[in-house]
This record gives structure tokens, sequence and C-alpha cells, in this order.
């Protein structure tokens, strides 16, 4: 599925991909998954996407821990000429959708984040896996996802 999605969103996974899955229901793991996307942002000189993939990567993960199915969540990070893929499957087949918290709620803002830095993002059609897509070029829009269209779902 993974391998998949990144061929479809155009990216070709040449210079670095990551991938794993986890069934730890404390998320003790997001740490070391933020610390090997930043990693290899950083070996590959794309300081750029560093901050925003750590961001994006810790919010696809909670949320999948929070409100997935199952005990297993699966990452993929694909990074191959200034874009990054961070992909997230996690069995739900509730699809996810952009919440609008009250102003003192301290939870509901993690697709809105999702949906304001990345170039792209989206869920699957059958709700189990969430994915964004960064840009390292500075004309590259933010902020361009599917908002309001069936919170990003993709066929």
């Amino acid at each position: 599925m993974i391998a998949s999605l990144s061929l479809t969103v155009g990216l070709t996974p040449e210079s670095s991909i990551h991938y794993g899955q986890w069934a730890d229901p404390e998320g003790a793991w997001i740490g070391r998954v933020r610390r090997l996307c930043v990693g290899t942002l950083r070996s590959h000189r794309q300081h750029a996407l560093e901050d925003d993939a750590e961001l994006l990567a810790s919010e696809l993960l909670t949320n999948a821990l929070q409100h997935g199915a199952g005990d297993l969540i699966r990452f993929g990070f694909f990074l191959a000429s200034g874009v990054a893929l961070i992909v997230v499957t996690d069995g739900s087949r509730e699809v996810p959708t952009i919440a609008e918290p009250d102003e003192d709620s301290e939870r509901g803002r993690g697709l809105r984040l999702v949906h304001c830095l990345s170039a792209r993002w989206g869920v699957t059609a059958d709700g189990r896996t969430t994915w964004c897509l960064l840009r390292s070029t500075a004309d590259t829009p933010k902020g361009d996802g599917p908002v309001g269209r069936s919170s990003g779902v993709e066929d």
C-alpha cells in the first residue's frame, strides 16, 4: 500500500525509504520516528523540511494511536529529489476529518496542521491510510491539500 501510494503522488523513492510498524499502545516509539525523519532529511541536506516533517509525522502517528483500530500502526517515510512523503496506516475504517475545536480545547488540530504545512495530503478511500507530501522548494504553496472535500479522501 505504501509503495503504491508513493507512486500515486508522483514520488519515486530513490534516495531514502524508511518503513516500520509498531504495536506499542503507549507510543514511546513516536519520538524515535521523529528523529528518523529529521536525521534522514539532514543526511540528504533537506534542512528546510526538517521542522514540518518532524511535526507532521508526530501528528499523523498520534492520530493513528488515538483513533486507529487494532494494535498495529505502519509508518512510511520516502525522500527523493526534495520531496518527502509521510504515510501512516492504522487499520481504522473511519475517514479522518478536520475538526473545528473550541479555542480552549487541547485536541483536534492535528489534521489542520497537516493541511496547512503540507503541499498535499489525503486519506485513502477505506480510511486506513493518511499521508502528506512535503516539498522543499520555496515556491510550492502550503495548504494546498483537499480541505472541505471529503476530508482529503483519495481513491
